[in-house]
């Protein structure tokens, strides 16, 4: 089974690419992050938590297509590596003014368990 954060609203829904029960929003178009953001790569309290910063942008916003992108700007500061986001002004200026305005929630992001290597049998 596998639970994904829907990067729309930030709830959890089942697959990464599945329309979210909440939202309708099946993916946020590039479909190796929203698979990247899914109990294959991260632990669920991981996602959960980071639904809540999905949560509070949204909230904050007043535009849809600026919480977008700061959800967008948000996680590619998490995950440089992964996703990386170059916004045109003004756009940038209005994505930073609202991050830099809200007190996110923090995320601790743990490994799923479905990545770690299984425990070692060897005795010493």
């Amino acid at each position: 089974m596998t639970m994904a954060l829907c990067l729309n609203c930030g709830d959890i829904k089942f697959g990464a690419i599945c329309p979210c029960p909440a939202c309708n929003v099946a993916s946020c178009g590039e479909t190796e992050v929203d698979i990247m953001f899914s109990d294959h790569f991260h632990a669920t309290e991981s996602l959960e938590e980071a639904g809540a910063v999905i949560k509070a942008i949204r909230n904050a916003a007043t535009d849809s297509n600026e919480s977008h992108w700061a959800i967008m700007q948000y996680l590619s500061t998490q995950f440089p590596d992964i996703l990386t986001v170059r916004l045109k002004e003004p756009m940038q200026q209005r994505v930073s003014q609202l991050l830099g305005s809200i007190a996110l929630p923090p995320v601790t992001w743990k490994i799923s368990p479905r990545i770690q290597p299984p425990p070692s049998n060897e005795s010493g």
